[in-house]
Order: structure tokens, then sequence, then C-alpha cells
């Protein structure tokens, strides 16, 4: 029997809008336990995806995405114009656009030489041009226990 990413993926995908603030979308992020969340539009098409490595990334030729991590080590005090903006950051803004994903038909040995090879913790699936859930690495490997050990 071939198992893909369709059945092992998680289907209460906690996710994210692109206009949505940068500030709330870390809330989210916490409060719901989760390192990344996919980003979609209003038709559930998956547009980005946005993980803590995007806050906390050093900072980019535009100086976007450092800036949150600045206020922990550069500025003893940030300054107003810096909170300010940061503050008006969106999603958009600094999610991951060239999201890798998988369909949900995609057998679950693709999926673990897919995430290797382009080192990602986790994939977007998608179903009918829409996200339908995300396999994770724990995904993988709650299915490789269950496969060796079918009780």
């Amino acid at each position: 029997m071939m198992i893909t990413a369709g059945d092992i993926m998680t289907r209460q995908v906690v996710t994210l809008r692109p206009e949505e603030s940068a500030e709330a979308a870390a809330q989210k992020l916490i409060d719901h336990g989760v390192s990344a969340a996919p980003v979609v539009d209003d038709a559930g098409c998956l547009v980005g995806i946005l993980s803590e490595g995007d806050f906390v990334a050093y900072p980019s030729k535009t100086g976007v995405k450092g800036r949150w991590l600045r206020f922990l080590y550069d500025q003893p005090e940030p300054r107003l114009e810096d909170l300010a903006s940061s503050r008006r950051m969106r999603v958009g803004h600094l999610m991951t656009r060239d999201v890798v994903a998988v369909a949900d038909n995609t057998p679950i040995d693709v999926v673990a030489r897919l995430m290797t090879r382009r080192r990602v913790k986790r994939l977007p699936v998608i179903r009918d041009g829409k996200l339908a859930g995300i396999v994770s690495r724990v995904d993988l490997l709650a299915a490789l226990i269950a496969v060796t050990h079918p009780d």
C-alpha cells in the first residue's frame, strides 16, 4: 500500500493572510505552538509561508526581514520610527513566496526526499489548487512508526 502526503498530513492547519499584521501573525504562531504557517489568499490558494525564521533572519538586502531581530541585539532602545514601521509590517512583506509544496497524492518517500533536498521542515499539501493540509517532519516520523509497528 502506498502512503501519500494526503494520508499523513495535518488537516487542521493554522493559516495566515498576506494583509495580516506581522505582529498578529507572530502571536498566532505562538498561541498555536507552531513554527510556521501557510499564507493563503481569499480563495484558499497558497501564496506563501511564514516561519519563525522569517522573523529572526538576519537583515536581507532590503533590511526588512532582520528588523525584528535588531530590537534584540542592535539597539538598547528601539527607535520610535523602527517600532512604528514594524507595527505596519504585514505577513506579505515577510513571507517566503517561493514555497515548496506537494500534491495530496505525492508518495511519502518523495515527500521525505524533497524535504531533505530543499532543507525544509514542512510542506504544504495542495488538492485541487487549494491548501488541504501540511506535512511536517513529525508526520513523517509518525508514519514510519505506524508502518514498522502496526499494532
